[in-house]
């Protein structure tokens, strides 16, 4: 398996934050925040929603098959719909919203996506976005120079353990894995 290496600049000296993460670890995602989506057009139990200032993300292979449209073209009585459920009288919500959908959705197909790592701090799922669309998430994928390191000894200590490391051009590196919750490991050349 292939691994693949990122570094994010943080305020620790010369040191860097370090990931070192197999391919299958990483994940694409898809930002839904800000869209409606459904798996059947014709089916308004299919179809769910996502404001703008609730973040989201699904795999890219559970999109695949759907169908979004902007938020904002729905009227927000249909929206509340959806939350709530449809009152008797409310059928041409249904009707207007499905019609819209029809008219002015798009494959999931069409969506952009990002890289994602997800991992589990020992109390709570977190997740960090390697890539993401055009904005900078700080993180540098360092593959070229973190592959084929050579672990030369390590230290554990009470709260943490230092690996050292030869680069292949010759360069030692340290990394540093603390053990308390939550805490990722951090990297110095």
């Amino acid at each position: 398996m292939n691994k693949r290496y990122f570094t994010k600049e943080v305020d620790h000296n010369d040191k860097k934050l370090f990931l070192e993460l197999e391919e299958n670890d990483i994940e694409q995602k898809v930002e839904m925040a800000g869209l409606v989506y459904c798996s059947d057009v014709n089916d308004i139990n299919t179809y769910n929603y996502e404001t703008a200032g609730y973040s989201r993300s699904l795999p890219l292979s559970e999109v695949q098959g759907l169908t979004y449209a902007d938020v904002d073209i729905f009227e927000i009585d249909a929206l509340n719909g959806l939350d709530c459920g449809f009152a008797d009288d409310e059928g041409y919500l249904k009707d207007e919203m499905i019609k819209t959908m029809k008219q002015k959705g798009k494959s999931g197909e069409e969506l952009e996506s990002f890289e994602e790592y997800e991992y589990w701090d020992g109390l709570n799922w977190e997740t960090v976005a390697l890539t993401y669309y055009d904005d900078d998430t700080g993180l540098e994928e360092e593959t070229e120079v973190f592959q084929d390191m050579v672990l030369i000894y390590s230290d554990e200590h009470d709260f943490y353990i230092d690996r050292h490391y030869k680069l292949k051009d010759g360069r030692k590196a340290t990394e540093t894995q603390s053990f308390y919750q939550g805490s990722l490991p951090l990297i110095e050349i």
